[in-house]
């Protein structure tokens, strides 16, 4: 996959001779597996958070925050209390390898409990760099998966995330 202005490569072009004649051949390589692009990733918003109905206590509004993985960049989202469709608007900033447009993004989405280390999970949604960068606007809402361990996923919820390359 090539993104415009993203990827770059490298041409050489190869004159080969033998016996008086010559074939000319185009050589496309990679570029150096140290070259890396910085970009800004933002974890925009989300929707489809339910509220908890409790019969004894009052209702759990959701508080919602995400963990987030690209390559070997990990984060968090602040909290975003009492929101089923919290906005968040987080942006970090990471160095993106250019030659592996397949780089896998993931974001895993979280009720905070309040006082205690055990929050609830949704749910995990995950896509790569360059569906980000080919979507609309660079912009891309993502559907929370079900997860075994998931002890609040409800059908229909989504975290938008957004990626900006930034030129040297």
């Amino acid at each position: 996959i090539k993104i415009e202005g993203f990827l770059k490569e490298k041409r050489a072009h190869i004159k080969l001779t033998a016996d008086g004649g010559g074939e000319q051949h185009e050589v496309v390589t990679s570029p150096a597996p140290s070259v890396h692009r910085k970009m800004h990733i933002t974890i925009v918003r989300g929707r489809g958070f339910r509220t908890k109905v409790n019969t004894i206590k009052k209702n759990d509004v959701p508080d919602v925050y995400c963990k987030v993985k690209c390559g070997d960049v990990e984060w968090e989202t602040h909290c975003v209390k009492d929101d089923n469709a919290p906005f968040w608007s987080f942006v970090k900033e990471c160095q993106y390898p250019a030659w592996n447009p397949d780089e896998e993004l993931s974001i895993r989405a979280f009720d905070k409990n309040r006082g205690r280390n055990d929050d609830d999970y949704y749910g995990k949604a995950g896509t790569t760099i360059a569906k980000i960068l080919e979507a609309d606007k660079n912009c891309l809402e993502l559907e929370l998966k079900n997860q075994e361990d998931s002890d609040r996923w409800n059908n229909g919820m989504y975290i938008t995330v957004q990626c900006h390359v930034l030129m040297d």
